[in-house]
């Protein structure tokens, strides 16, 4: 639990004096296999965010703890964190680790961003419209004014950075016929939040990069357990004791 007592000015709101985290999703090995620079980001847009998940300042919170762009990407790719084109950020489990009282809950300022969120069956912040998030990129470099830039979909933003984007059966027939270990729909859902570009140059050649995609970690395989029914119990009392 962390405290933080005190006003907001850039919110202009009086922030609630604590902060949770639910140890349960923290212990989850997804989390724990990020690297440690980019668990300390997400702790510290916690401790930032107001009282429904929602911060401004990533900018300044990355500047201040020396996180980079890869870090805030790892935390987005992994669905800890929803960026838009504002520039403003949600933390998309806020509501699983707190829980505040809606007489002491003060409501985001954010909140054309919180119009297009509902939230899953497991409490966790989803997009409700067909509006696109923004990649670790936009953010850091850009972080356009909401009033300056219009959300557009998905697909429309892949059509402006790749001039033939793939679809997910595209990409899993493409697996299939080259024996390539990627999940298709985490290549197409990743790349299409990115824009389908890497860095400011659009993807051309989408197979060529899924060539060369890191494959989908498995969980290694156990040892298998050793059959006590071909030990032979006899043989082993007989031997003398050294």
């Amino acid at each position: 639990m962390y405290e933080n007592n005190g006003y907001d000015a850039e919110r202009g709101a009086l922030m609630a004096e604590r902060r949770m985290f639910a140890k349960s999703m923290l212990d989850a090995d997804r989390f724990l296999e990020l690297p440690l620079a980019a668990q300390a980001l997400y702790f510290h847009m916690g401790l930032n965010a107001d009282d429904e998940g929602f911060l401004g300042n990533a900018r300044r919170i990355m500047r201040g703890i020396g996180a980079s762009r890869k870090e805030l990407a790892a935390l987005m790719e992994a669905g800890y964190l929803m960026a838009f084109p504002s520039g403003v950020i949600v933390i998309c489990h806020w509501l699983q680790h707190n829980s505040i009282r809606a007489d002491r809950r003060q409501p985001t300022v954010y909140a054309q961003e919180r119009a297009q969120l509902t939230v899953n069956a497991q409490g966790i912040y989803e997009l409700a419209t067909e509006e696109t998030t923004v990649s670790a990129q936009e953010i850091v470099q850009e972080a356009p004014q909401a009033a300056e830039q219009e959300p557009v979909s998905a697909h429309a933003a892949a059509q402006q950075s790749a001039p033939n984007p793939p679809t997910i059966e595209e990409v899993r027939a493409f697996c299939q016929a080259e024996g390539i270990g990627v999940s298709p729909e985490r290549f197409v859902r990743y790349n299409e939040a990115m824009g389908w570009r890497r860095g400011n140059t659009p993807i051309r050649d989408w197979r060529a990069l899924l060539r060369s995609w890191p494959p989908d970690r498995k969980p290694p395989e156990l040892a298998a357990a050793p059959s006590y029914a071909s030990i032979d119990l006899n043989a082993l009392l007989s031997q003398p004791i050294t």
